[in-house]
């Protein structure tokens, strides 16, 4: 674990954590996790995930809901997980347009929404932006995400992926 996060890169979106900023080509601190214990930090394209004390808190561009809550994009802030235990966060993901966390207890969620080239195909087929957190799989060991998709590995050893098919592989 990290006491502090730095960030470089583009600030086309706020993802730098610093509205002041344009783009920075050196690392720069973001103060609001000094001397904690930050365990993960993913980039989007245009956002950034914090997992810090089991809490996660995202930043950035929310055209497309990959920041899991309302509010304002340029400042850091908590995402809320609706969940009916008390597991904990043990790892986060992000992509082009979505992000996804992982709990202790094998349960994963996700907000945001998928694209392919043509724009934006949807979260599911019956949601085109997933604004908050939900529940997509259980029994999973860990994940990953690419721009457009999330793989899941299982805790029994298969795959799952969610993906907007375009050039992708899904297996189940």
């Amino acid at each position: 674990m990290s006491k502090n996060v730095y960030v470089f890169g583009s600030n086309l979106g706020s993802q730098l954590g610093n509205t002041d900023l344009d783009d920075s080509y050196k690392p720069i601190l973001i103060s609001t996790f000094s001397n904690q214990n930050v365990q993960s930090v993913v980039a989007g394209s245009l956002h950034t995930i914090a997992l810090v004390h089991n809490k996660i808190y995202t930043w950035g561009c929310n055209d497309e809901f990959a920041l899991g809550r309302e509010g304002d994009e340029d400042k850091i802030l908590e995402v809320v997980l609706k969940t009916r235990t008390k597991s904990e966060v043990v790892g986060i993901s992000a992509g082009a347009s979505h992000s996804a966390c992982l709990l202790e207890n094998g349960n994963v969620y996700a907000w945001g929404t998928f694209r392919d080239t043509s724009g934006i195909i949807g979260f599911d087929y019956k949601t085109k932006y997933q604004k908050t957190p939900k529940l997509i799989h259980r029994n999973v060991e860990k994940i990953f995400s690419t721009d457009n998709a999330i793989t899941m590995l299982l805790k029994t050893g298969g795959i799952v992926r969610m993906a907007l098919n375009f050039g992708e592989i899904v297996l189940k």
